[in-house]
């Protein structure tokens, strides 16, 4: 008796099936030399896993309603207990924290004498007397956590007493993209590597607002001057090219959001840089309250980082009610829970090494 047809056809299949080859997803692409260093130098920011930021600022977004003088801000800036903020981030697992040195033409929180020369300001008028992120740095430190600054690379956003003689246009802190001059940059440029050089090595990273190319190079220089105290520090802006790590500047709705996740390990599968995501955990940027359920906000944390990426978490700074008050650099207390809430689950799955 000979087989029948459908036995025949389907011993061919199964010959088949076991004769060709397994089609398969293409493997990431070989990384660059630079890549390769860019993942060196995040390394730790990847075993970090999760770290708070706080927006200490005078004002920002709607929280514009605060006057301030000089004498105020300095007074706000002198009454920051960092050993108290140094210790509930220690407490809620952070591995990494990010203070705002200033935004847009506000004050900023340390001093800077490159303001002075330029602008012709005394000590404490613009930029604090008070070396606040050195000052939170020592204490960090001692807890094993890194610091990070946030600074802005606009660079209408100069001090207020700027005027055309000092390369800048505007009247006060108001300053606009157009008037931006090329001696404005070359001196904020100054500004920035005065403050890489001071704090070097006690600054591990930089997050970089508003950088765009105000004129050709500019991104590039803007990165040059804030490694130039620390060459492995990692930076991250707009321009991904530059950038270590990817800023993750979140979408504002909280469905989308907990759908950006990373697709390809550690590494962002365009750019190949370390995925990261920039989530507040109020209303908006700088809130106090917590708008979304810690249920969620510990899934989302634990599924970006089982995945490879690492996750920022901004704190509230300001209240709302029943008036406009802060900043404030402390963890809110529900907030807070919310931040232990993810340790504790961070801890269980993979402890940090």
């Amino acid at each position: 008796m000979f087989p029948s047809k459908t036995f025949l056809a389907a011993l061919i299949g199964l010959n088949l099936a076991f004769s060709l080859p397994l089609v398969s997803a293409p493997p990431p692409a070989a990384l660059t030399p630079e890549q390769q260093l860019k993942q060196q130098r995040t390394e730790w920011f990847h075993q970090a896993k999760y770290g708070i930021m706080f927006h200490f600022v005078p004002s920002m977004g709607r929280f514009k309603q605060i006057p301030w003088t000089s004498a105020a801000w300095n007074a706000k800036v002198d009454s920051v207990d960092v050993k108290k903020v140094a210790q509930q981030a220690a407490d809620v697992g952070a591995g990494y924290v990010i203070i705002s040195l200033g935004q847009k033409g506000d004050y900023y929180c340390a001093p800077n004498p490159i303001y002075e020369r330029y602008w012709g300001l005394k000590p404490g008028e613009f930029g604090s007397q008070r070396d606040l992120p050195m000052d939170l740095c020592l204490e960090l430190k001692k807890r094993g956590i890194k610091l990070m600054l946030y600074l802005t690379a606009a660079p209408f956003a100069s001090p207020g007493p700027a005027s055309e003689k000092n390369g800048w246009h505007g009247k006060g802190r108001q300053f606009t993209r157009a008037e931006t001059s090329l001696e404005g940059e070359r001196r904020w440029l100054e500004c920035l590597q005065r403050y890489s050089d001071h704090y070097g090595q006690a600054v591990a990273g930089w997050w970089v607002d508003g950088l765009g190319e105000f004129s050709p190079g500019y991104g590039k220089s803007i990165h040059e001057a804030l490694r130039h105290g620390n060459p492995e520090a990692i930076i991250t802006s707009s321009d991904f090219a530059l950038s270590d790590f990817l800023h993750g500047h979140c979408t504002g709705k909280w469905e989308e959001q907990q759908k950006r996740l990373p697709t390809r390990g550690r590494l962002d599968e365009t750019y190949g840089i370390q995925w990261h995501a920039f989530q507040y955990l109020g209303r908006s940027w700088a809130a106090k309250g917590t708008k979304h359920t810690t249920e969620s906000i510990v899934h989302y944390a634990t599924e970006v980082i089982n995945r490879g990426g690492v996750i920022t978490f901004d704190i509230g700074t300001f209240d709302e009610q029943p008036e406009i008050k802060g900043p404030t650099l402390e963890i809110p207390e529900d907030q807070f829970n919310q931040l232990s809430a993810v340790r504790e689950a961070v801890e269980k799955k993979a402890p940090r090494r």
